[in-house]
């Protein structure tokens, strides 16, 4: 916790503005709601390219992230971390690559490793502000990311553009140790619609114009019918307050 206090600040300062996930007051709803400003301020950019790292934690090269975090005082201490091992059933396994999962400083430690997505894709801001406070987008640039943890998407204006975005991280990925999954990385074009973070987003072409319409998608909407009826039945006979504490995350998507 206390390495996690001491280098946190620092990397929130240099964090990519488009990065959501693991980070303080940010959340799958800011993710979205970047989508949507993006999609919905008439960009030319309808092409996805819908990325996902395969066994992020597991595979990201620890040597990257010491590299990356090599100004820190607590360095050698982080490193015995990193490669500390881990128990499975009364064996021990030495750790070889990746972070060890369930710390308190995991998720901050792959966000430094992971961070640098922007400047590999040629995302470049101007130096001035809105009034909301939020970056301006180089008008030049052909790509717009968005990421919450290990799963991000590109949007661009052809589909030719959002192929080459695999062969463009290409020298991101080796650095860090990464492979996109096959399965669930794709191209689509925004009016056939995508999937994120669990919501389906998709434009359609109306009498009043193009709509986007976010919603959660089929697989999370199951998915929270099946943990709230598991939370009724484990928590049956319970304070009614209390169950509607623990049911409204759930219901929020939190």
């Amino acid at each position: 916790n206390i390495v996690r206090n001491a280098l946190e600040p620092q990397w929130e300062a240099r964090f990519e503005a488009i990065s959501y996930g693991f980070r303080p007051k940010r959340s799958t709803h800011d993710a979205i709601r970047s989508i949507f400003n993006r999609i919905n301020g008439g960009t030319k950019k309808k092409w996805i390219f819908e990325g996902d790292f395969q066994g992020c934690f597991d595979h990201l090269n620890p040597e990257w992230i010491l590299k990356q975090t090599s100004y820190f005082p607590g360095r050698k201490l982080l490193k015995r971390w990193l490669k500390m091992g881990y128990m499975e059933q009364s064996f021990f396994a030495e750790t070889q690559e990746g972070t060890p999962q369930g710390g308190i400083i995991s998720p901050l430690l792959a966000n430094i490793a992971l961070h640098g997505m922007e400047e590999t894709l040629g995302i470049t801001y101007k130096t001035n502000y809105k009034a909301n406070d939020s970056y301006i987008m180089n008008p030049a640039c052909k790509f717009t990311l968005i990421r919450y943890a290990d799963d991000f998407v590109v949007l661009t204006e052809t589909k030719e553009q959002a192929l080459s975005v695999y062969m463009r991280l290409r020298p991101y990925l080796k650095d860090r140790g990464l492979e996109l999954s096959p399965e669930k990385t794709k191209v689509t074009h925004i009016e056939e619609g995508f999937e994120f973070l669990g919501f389906l987003i998709r434009q359609y072409q109306t009498e009043q114009g193009n709509k986007l319409f976010i919603k959660p998608s089929k697989g999370s909407r199951q998915k929270a019918k099946k943990k709230i009826g598991d939370t009724l039945r484990v928590m049956r006979g319970q304070p009614i307050g209390e169950i509607i504490r623990v049911l409204n995350p759930i219901i929020r998507s939190e």
